[in-house]
């Protein structure tokens, strides 16, 4: 670890870990004087050779052999200077924070073994003492968890959000035997749900910030297709209040006095950060990163829907139309991945990319989606390709009703989950001139493999049989594919075994049916947006584009090249 003087940028080595740090942000202390990091304390592997596994959790998608990431803390002058051990944790580090008082320090980690769990340990670094103060079974998301000014703490219970349930928020003191208290109790959504991104979102990652006095912490709160920061009483039994309610992305990142430093996005705006007084006032924007106006009279307008599914079930969606297009429009139906997760007002390259192309977007919350109902979340457990599918046929039998989209060009895509569900529309349906398929979940029996393995069982249906699996499976219904599909699989895929995309890739070949893959080497499930490189992301696009252009016929308006929004 170095550090940087920010003036003269003169740069040098603080630590001596003798096989590094871990990539985990450390913890500066309030006086300035110490940092908390994590280390490995072994030596590593020699990855040339051979090694056993014996538990089903042994790796995690673009991190790998979990057993290579096990690291403890440690203390040491910010000067740098001899570090002291103050926690073995032999775990996986995942956040680190100091109270305000300076004396201790909360850490999140996950142990590795036959029953993986998340802990949440108090450090006295006074006393030199570790306890374990809470922990969880491992629920795909982690736990998140923040320092009182008063040294008690605000935590989340189990993360539950990736298998479809919503989260509570507490106050508790920093012990074992403290008595957790609700204090999420009257929210209006779910707290730390998650809208889908397709660029990289550690400022939408679930976070909570504590005033400076300790009267109340913020946290993130999906309602439909929000994200919106709300407060949450600490000491007083005062019922949760929403900050901001707009249609945009909101998130709290930290608090001073009476601000909030927050980072919005919108689905016209990347996101940027803003200054807001604790009750949303007098709200400020601070930056502009993109440098670049994707306002609605450049791209698209935002058309919102709520359709009716065949079991008289509500589903909402956006239509995206290119400014200067007509209508009907050529339209790219996508799908979302999680499956837990939600479309909302987020913004997309792809959808901006397509746009510019003269092609019009739909996004439908199927069922599966979070946000909304919990019993609208667990439509989609162990029942995949049935409500959900209904769903986007439903959307799009009304925007085709409303005039909006062109049914004889009409494609449809996805990306992990949402591959699933893009998949089965495609094999199930003859409505589609193309498919773009990235990462998708093919085969439900082979997702058992997952770097997830049996906890993947959770969201997908743990009371199904390997026939019935299958049987929901898109690759069972492969040779009826007419439409054609294009596979983007990024070949470090631990998330979504890559064994599924090149099985289907057959069987569609074998039937007729005109197929192509896009092989990206050393990428992950996160690929071309949380863990890629440009090169690989450019890849991505224009192959996805390229599909698009080559299937669904190209509308030749002059208004599209009038406003400049016309692709090339």
């Amino acid at each position: 670890m170095h550090r940087v003087e920010v003036n003269s940028r003169k740069e040098w080595c603080i630590t001596n870990a003798p096989w590094g740090v871990s990539p985990l942000a450390p913890a500066i202390s309030p006086d300035g004087s110490h940092l908390l990091f994590a280390a490995p304390v072994g030596a590593p592997r020699d990855r040339q050779l051979p090694y056993r596994v014996a538990t089903p959790l042994w790796r995690l998608d673009g991190m790998g052999p979990l057993a290579d990431s096990i690291a403890d803390f440690f203390l040491m002058p910010i000067d740098g200077g001899a570090s002291v051990r103050v926690c073995e944790a032999k775990a996986i580090p995942i956040a680190c924070s100091w109270s305000r008082s300076g004396r201790s320090a909360l850490v999140t980690d996950l142990t590795v073994g036959a029953e993986p769990r998340f802990r949440l340990h108090r450090l006295d670094l006074d006393k030199g003492s570790d306890s374990v103060i809470w922990e969880s079974d491992f629920m795909v998301c982690s736990p998140v968890a923040e320092w009182t000014p008063d040294d008690r703490v605000v935590r989340s219970g189990p993360n539950t959000v990736g298998i479809g349930r919503p989260v509570d928020v507490f106050v508790t003191q920093a012990s074992l035997e403290g008595n957790a208290r609700l204090i999420s109790r009257g929210i209006t959504g779910w707290a730390f749900g998650i809208l889908v991104a397709d660029f990289p979102s550690e400022w939408a990652l679930p976070r909570i910030v504590v005033s400076p006095d300790g009267g109340f912490a913020v946290v993130p709160v999906q309602s439909e297709g929000r994200l919106e920061p709300w407060k949450l009483a600490i000491a007083d039994d005062v019922a949760p209040e929403r900050i901001v309610g707009e249609d945009h992305a909101t998130v709290a990142l930290d608090a001073s006095g009476d601000q909030l430093l927050v980072a919005t996005s919108s689905m016209h705006e990347p996101p940027d950060l803003w200054l807001m007084r604790h009750d949303g006032s007098e709200r400020r924007r601070l930056t502009r990163l993109n440098g670049v106006d994707f306002g609605p009279e450049k791209y698209f307008s935002v058309h919102a829907l709520t359709a009716t599914s065949r079991d008289g079930s509500e589903v909402a969606g956006w239509f995206l139309l290119p400014v200067g297009a007509s209508m009907p429009a050529p339209t790219i139906v996508t799908c979302h991945g999680g499956p837990h997760a939600s479309w909302g007002y987020s913004f997309s390259y792809d959808v901006c990319m397509l746009a510019a192309a003269g092609f019009a977007t739909l996004l439908v919350n199927h069922r599966g989606s979070t946000g909304y109902s919990l019993e609208f979340a667990a439509g989609l457990h162990g029942d995949w390709g049935n409500h959900d599918a209904d769903d986007v046929e439903a959307a799009i039998d009304f925007a085709i009703s409303s005039g909006w989209i062109d049914r004889d060009r009409l494609a449809v895509r996805g990306v992990s989950a949402g591959g699933f569900l893009a998949a089965w529309l495609v094999t199930h349906t003859d409505r589609f001139c193309a498919a773009v398929l990235e990462n998708p979940l093919l085969d439900l029996n082979a997702q058992l493999g997952s770097d997830f393995g049996m906890g993947s069982q959770l969201w997908i249906g743990d009371t199904m049989n390997d026939h019935d699996r299958l049987q929901m499976s898109p690759i069972s219904a492969a040779d009826r594919c007419r439409a054609p599909v294009l596979i983007i699989q990024h070949e470090e895929d631990w998330r979504v075994p890559t064994g599924g995309s090149d099985a289907f890739f057959e069987r569609l070949l074998r039937a007729g049916c005109e197929a192509e893959m896009l092989r990206i080497p050393g990428s992950s499930h996160g690929g071309s947006i949380e863990l890629g490189n440009p090169a690989v992301r450019v890849a991505e696009n224009e192959a996805l584009l390229d599909w698009i252009l080559r299937h669904v016929p190209i509308p030749n308006d002059d208004a599209l090249r009038e406003t400049g929004t016309g692709y090339g």
